[in-house]
């Protein structure tokens, strides 16, 4: 038979008081952080999908905003390039004028002189052709 005395009793009671400790001074205190880790890691997790969600976001505006600038930059050259040869062409245009007025001078200039030369050659072929006939013995009616 059993016989429950004052020192199982005790012994039951300082258990009892010693589950009760355990589960209110470590137990209890250990699960909250344990759930204040997990919920921690849940924040931080969703924070972390948060900013690559932003990021993918971000890199999209970043690619559409870098496209549009390219596109912008292309059209801004185009007509820059564009100008530059419309330029170049009225200046060499202008210059193709400018010889060709030069060259109309020029060449007035030279049949000018070549027409002077040309009478003064016609006013000096009869005294060339005297001269030379003196020189080659050739008498004419003057001997």
């Amino acid at each position: 038979m059993v016989t429950i005395n004052f020192t199982i009793v005790v012994e039951l009671i300082l258990f009892l008081g010693f589950l009760w400790g355990t589960r209110q001074f470590i137990l209890r205190p250990l699960l909250e952080a344990l759930d204040a880790r997990e919920a921690s890691l849940e924040e931080s997790e969703t924070h972390a999908q948060e900013a690559v969600d932003h990021a993918g976001t971000l890199e999209a505006q970043y690619h559409a905003e870098s496209a549009a600038m390219r596109r912008t930059a292309d059209e801004f050259f185009r007509g820059e390039r564009r100008k530059a040869l419309n330029e170049y062409g009225r200046r060499l245009a202008e210059e193709r004028h400018n010889a060709d007025a030069a060259v109309a001078t020029t060449r007035a200039a030279a049949l000018k002189q070549v027409r002077k030369a040309r009478n003064e050659c016609a006013a000096l072929a009869p005294e060339l052709a005297d001269i030379l006939s003196d020189q080659l013995g050739i008498g004419g009616p003057e001997q």
